[in-house]
C-alpha cells in the first residue's frame, strides 16, 4: 500500500478514535445528567403525592382507597410509590411486587436532611433508585392511632431508565460520527497529499539520480521536517552531481595526461627496438626523452595515490614544532634557478613587525607551528611551483610569513590575474587555467588540490584571492604552543656536585 492511503487511513482512524472517546465521555456526562433529572423528578413529585395521601387520609379513606390512590398517583406521575413501615417492610406498592418484602434501606431522613436516596433490587432482580419522602409519616386506617407505628412514603424509578440514557443519544452520535468521519477522510486525504507529495518527488528524484541524472531541485517551501528533508536532498543532489562531474573529469584528465607521455614512451621505445635511432648521441637523447616521460607518469600516479591516501585518512601526520621560516628558505633555494631562468624575481619579505629587513644571508625570525615538516614543505613547493608556471616573465613573486593568533604564509605574484569563475575552481583536481599549456612546464592539475588537503590536515586553510594587483595564496596554520625552556649551564661552569668536587 502506498504512503498516501496509509496516511489517510491513519488520520481517519485517529479521528474516529477521538470521536468514540468523545462520545463515551458525552454518554457518561449524559448519564449523570439523566440521574440528576430522575432525582429532581422524584423530589418534585414527592410533595404532590404526600399532599394527596394526607388529604385522602384526613377524608377518612379506607386502606383499599389509599392503595388505589397510590396506584393512580404512580401512573399519573410515572413513578413507583411505596409505603414502608418502621421495620422497612413494604406495606403498599403501586406495582404490588414488593408488598411484604423488607427493603435494605438507610435510616429515614431527619432534621434538615431533605432527601435520602439509595439503590436496591426489585422482586424480579431489577435495579431501582429509591427516595425517602422527607418528614412524612402516614397512619394507616381511617383514624389516627398514635400507638400504631406510622408508615413512610418511598418513591422509586427503575435504574435501567437512567443507565439506558445513552441509547437516546445513540442516533445523534451515529449521525455526528458519520458526518465527522466523512469530513475526516477529506481532511486526511488533503493532509496525506501535502505530506506524500514531496516524498513522492524525493522518490522520483532519487530514482533519477540512480540513473545518472542529478539536475533535480525539489521545491522546499515548508519549514517542517519534510521541508528540511527536501532542502537536504537538494544539497545532497548538488554535491553528488558535483562529485560525479569531478569523477568524470578525473577519469578524462588522467586518461589525457597519461596518454601523451605513454604515446611518447611507446613511440621512442619502438624506434629503439626497430633500430631507427643510430648513433650514441641519438640513442642517449631518445633514452632521456623516455626517462622524462616515465617520470611524468610516475609523478602523476604518485600525486593521485597521495591525494587518495589523504582523503581516506591513511596519511600519518607528525606533530613536531616546525619553523616556517626555515621551510620557506629551503623551498626558495630549490626554486630559485627556475625563477631566474624565466626572468621572475623571487623575494622573501620580512614580517611587518620587524624594524628593518633581513640581510640576504639571514633568514626570517622563527615563526613556529606544530605539524609535519615534510608535508608543510610540500605545500610551499606546490605554491611556488604554481607561481613559476603561471607568473608572466618579468613579474615578481613575494613570500611573507606573519605570526599572531595564527601563522600565515602569503605567496603573491604581481603579474597574473585569475577570473572569478576560475578562482572558484582553482583547487579542484586537474583544473588548469590554460588547458592548452604543453611542454615541461605543464602541470598535472593536482598540486593545489594536494596543498589544500594537506593544509586542512594540519587544521589550517588555503585560500586564493586575485585582482588587478596580482594573485595571492594564503596558507593559515595554528600556532604551536611554546615549549618550556630548559636552563642550560654556562660554559665552564660545573654541572654536577661531582664536577664541583673534582
Amino acid at each position: 500500500m502506498n504512503l498516501r492511503p496509509r496516511l489517510s487511513i491513519a488520520f481517519a482512524a485517529l479521528i474516529l478514535l477521538a470521536l468514540v472517546l468523545a462520545g463515551a465521555a458525552f454518554v457518561a456526562i449524559g448519564r449523570g445528567d439523566r440521574e440528576r433529572q430522575a432525582l429532581d423528578h422524584l423530589a418534585a413529585v414527592a410533595p404532590q403525592v404526600t399532599l394527596e395521601l394526607r388529604t385522602a387520609q384526613r377524608a377518612g379513606a379506607t386502606p383499599e382507597q389509599i392503595a388505589d390512590l397510590i396506584r393512580q398517583a404512580a401512573r399519573d406521575r410515572d413513578v413507583r410509590v411505596l409505603l414502608v413501615d418502621r421495620r422497612n417492610v413494604v406495606t403498599e406498592d403501586s406495582e404490588g411486587s414488593l408488598e411484604g418484602r423488607t427493603l435494605e434501606a438507610p435510616a429515614a431522613p431527619s432534621g434538615r436532611t431533605l432527601y435520602r436516596t439509595w439503590t436496591g433490587r426489585g422482586a424480579q432482580g431489577e435495579q431501582l433508585l429509591f427516595l425517602y419522602v422527607p418528614q412524612v409519616q402516614f397512619l394507616r386506617g381511617p383514624a389516627a392511632r398514635p400507638a400504631e407505628p406510622p408508615d413512610r412514603i418511598v418513591l422509586a424509578v427503575p435504574e435501567a431508565t437512567v443507565a439506558g440514557a445513552w441509547r437516546d443519544l445513540l442516533p445523534g452520535l451515529l449521525w455526528a460520527g458519520a458526518i465527522a468521519l466523512v469530513l475526516s477522510l477529506v481532511v486526511a486525504a488533503l493532509l496525506a497529499r501535502s505530506i506524500a507529495r514531496p516524498v513522492v518527488a524525493l522518490t522520483r528524484a532519487s530514482e533519477e539520480m540512480a540513473r545518472g541524472r542529478f539536475d533535480h531541485d525539489i521545491p522546499a517551501r515548508r519549514d517542517d521536517e519534510v521541508g528540511r528533508l527536501a532542502k537536504a536532498f537538494n544539497v545532497m543532489a548538488r554535491e553528488v552531481g558535483r562529485s560525479h562531474m569531478q569523477m568524470r573529469a578525473l577519469i578524462a584528465n588522467v586518461s589525457h595526461d597519461l596518454k601523451t607521455p605513454l604515446t611518447s614512451i611507446l613511440g621512442f621505445s619502438q624506434a629503439l627496438r626497430d633500430r631507427d635511432v643510430e648513433g650514441a648521441d641519438a640513442v642517449a637523447e631518445t633514452g632521456g626523452i623516455i626517462h622524462e616521460e616515465a617520470e611524468r607518469v610516475q609523478s602523476l600516479v604518485d600525486d593521485l595515490l597521495f591525494l587518495s591516501e589523504i582523503e581516506s585518512g591513511q596519511v600519518p601526520l607528525l606533530r613536531d614544532p616546525v619553523d616556517v621560516g626555515v621551510l620557506i628558505a629551503r623551498s626558495a633555494r630549490r626554486f630559485a634557478p627556475r625563477f631566474e631562468e624565466k626572468g621572475i624575481s623571487l623575494t622573501i619579505l620580512p614580517s611587518p613587525d620587524l624594524a628593518r629587513p633581513p640581510t640576504p644571508n639571514s633568514r626570517l625570525p622563527p615563526v613556529t607551528v606544530r605539524g609535519d615538516a615534510a608535508k608543510l614543505e610540500r605545500i610551499l613547493d606546490n605554491l611556488l611551483d604554481n607561481a613559476v608556471k603561471y607568473t608572466p616573465e618579468g613579474s615578481a613573486v613575494h613570500v611573507r610569513a606573519t605570526g599572531g593568533d595564527e601563522v600565515t604564509v602569503a605567496v603573491h605574484n604581481s603579474g597574473s590575474h585569475i577570473p572569478p569563475a576560475d578562482l572558484a575552481r582553482i583547487f579542484d583536481r586537474f583544473y588548469r587555467l590554460d588547458r592548452a599549456r604543453s611542454g615541461p612546464q605543464r602541470g598535472s592539475g593536482l598540486g593545489l588540490a594536494i596543498a589544500r588537503e594537506l593544509a586542512e590536515l594540519h587544521g589550517g586553510t588555503l585560500t586564493a584571492t586575485s585582482g588587478e594587483e596580482g594573485t595571492t595564496f594564503r596558507l593559515s596554520l595554528p600556532v604551536a604552543e611554546p615549549e618550556p625552556r630548559v636552563r642550560r649551564p654556562q660554559r665552564g661552569a660545573a654541572t654536577s656536585p661531582a664536577q664541583q668536587l673534582g
